[in-house]
């Protein structure tokens, strides 16, 4: 992958869950998938929508749709058959020497709530989207869109360390990790709680989510998601592999979630590898972007 389109820092969040860090692994990874996906693969992209936190810092969310494969000579359905799915990207790019690279990237795929049938790409949705197959976007610059194949790439990767950094106004690196920490936890309680003015507080207006099932939300929608879940407890887990980092005004905790919730078949768990990011506005922190991944039970402990 050259640093033509990604820093040297690459990290990114695959649909099962699992991280790969630095861009040589990244690079490795997409080279596997691309290794055992069919010619003619193809893939339809919904509108993006883009944000620009400030003039070096922008958030792209996009959904899109990974048309049905299968190995050669495999039946359809049948062994190694995947068929069609939705998923949902968000990508952090940063302007380093007058070019916009992909810094960071964490992928949802769409798995439905019991009772509800998960969206398929509409007539209107259509308008906006395009196509790609596998034959033609085999550059590192449209592999940034493709998250989704990483989960083809088998092992769980070896991980280096990320050393948290201190927001500007904080006196230490323990002060600011303390402070978002807090935060983090004072969500958990609010959504365990259902405390919608919590997140009205502290929600950005122009706040979106991707949430575990592949909805994308903006601040109203979120709201009542939270509000409305059958979330019973929520707790953070293994926090040896979080990841805090920041940039001015901006900041982002990366962290994994074990959620009691309740179902009418009884109480049971999901595991959700979760990202936000703040944004200072007005002398307030806010989060401006969340993502929640479901992490399947191997990247559990990654």
């Amino acid at each position: 992958m050259k640093p033509l389109y990604a820093s040297a820092n690459l990290s990114l969040m695959n649909v099962a869950g699992e991280w790969l860090r630095g861009r040589p692994r990244v690079q490795a990874a997409f080279q596997m998938a691309f290794d055992q996906l069919p010619a003619g693969t193809t893939f339809t992209f919904g509108a993006p929508i883009i944000r620009t936190l400030t003039p070096t810092v922008a958030i792209v969310n996009q959904t899109y749709w990974m048309g049905a494969w299968h190995p050669p000579n495999a039946a359809r359905p049948g062994p190694g058959y995947r068929s069609s799915s939705r998923n949902l990207i968000t990508r952090v790019l940063v302007k380093q020497q007058g070019r916009w690279l992909l810094t960071a990237g964490q992928g949802t795929a769409a798995a439905s709530p019991p009772g509800r049938p998960a969206p398929a790409p509409t007539n209107a949705l259509a308008k906006s989207t395009r196509s790609l197959s596998l034959n033609t976007c085999c550059t590192m610059k449209n592999l940034t869109y493709l998250l989704c194949l990483l989960p083809l790439c088998g092992a769980c990767q070896k991980k280096n360390d990320v050393t948290p950094q201190a927001v500007p106004e904080f006196a230490s690196t323990a002060d600011a990790k303390a402070y978002f920490y807090d935060r983090d936890a004072q969500h958990n309680r609010a959504m365990a709680g259902h405390d919608s003015a919590f997140f009205a507080r502290h929600f950005a207006d122009t706040y979106y989510n991707c949430t575990p099932y592949g909805d994308l939300n903006n601040k109203a929608a979120e709201i009542q998601t939270l509000i409305h879940g059958p979330w019973v407890t929520v707790e953070n887990m293994a926090p040896q592999f979080d990841i805090f980092t920041y940039a001015g005004d901006l900041a982002s905790l990366t962290g994994t979630k074990r959620i009691k919730i309740r179902t009418p078949a009884g109480e049971s768990f999901l595991y959700v590898r979760r990202t936000m990011v703040f944004q200072k506005l007005n002398g307030q922190w806010l989060s401006v972007s969340g993502q929640g991944t479901l992490v399947q039970t191997r990247y559990v402990g990654q």
